[in-house]
């Protein structure tokens, strides 16, 4: 069991992420089952787990489904595309077990906005301490290129990758309690000994 908690990790840290720390330490203990009691605290207490599911019905009962997208709502020609919790590249198990975005569904719902002539704007919900780094370059491109013009609402915390695609909109608008900045990277460098060389540092 301790070799595969450790083969998890390592795969968890082998690529680099834009996110809040202790969000990525989080989803480590989770991936394990290993429920680190200070990591949940300090999650806890910045009200973020409570805020997703008040957000996510929202989002939901803003008009009616978008036709074609996998969780976006449109009303009165906005469409109203959600980036909550943890953004991931592709759906998984981890993100399905810490609540969160695929930034693949993502950038498909913006497409379908983009695509749909029922929307005159889009505007992206967020609220997410950010995520793994893979694809964001190309995302971001999508965001700014994108000919309607797109609305970043930040409903609670837009935070490193978050607020990197959030900052590609047109307007970046924040409620009176909310939180954006953190910008920088998480990575895990590997050393050459010692009984941590397969999971690495963190720097």
């Amino acid at each position: 069991m301790r070799n595969e908690a450790a083969a998890l990790i390592a795969a968890i840290r082998a690529q680099p992420w834009a996110i809040m720390p202790e969000y990525l330490e989080a989803i480590e203990a989770i991936a394990v089952r290993a429920l680190a009691a200070d990591v949940l605290q300090l999650l806890a207490r910045d009200g973020h787990a409570e805020r997703m599911p008040a957000n996510l019905e929202a989002v939901a009962a803003v008009g009616t489904r978008l036709d074609g997208s996998r969780g976006s709502t449109i009303r009165n020609g906005n469409a109203v595309v959600p980036m909550i919790g943890t953004i991931f590249p592709r759906a998984s198990m981890i993100n399905a077990s810490t609540g969160g975005t695929s930034l693949d569904a993502l950038m498909h719902d913006v497409r379908v906005a983009e695509a749909s002539a029922d929307v005159e704007r889009i505007v992206m919900v967020i609220d997410s301490p950010g995520g793994v780094l893979s694809d964001v370059g190309a995302a971001a491109d999508m965001l700014r290129a994108t000919t309607k013009p797109i609305t970043a609402y930040v409903a609670g915390m837009g935070a490193s990758l978050a607020y990197w695609l959030g900052s590609q909109a047109a307007e970046l608008v924040l409620d009176r309690a909310a939180s954006v900045g953190s910008i920088g990277v998480v990575a895990t460098t590997t050393r050459q000994e010692g009984a941590d060389a397969r999971l690495g540092s963190r720097a």
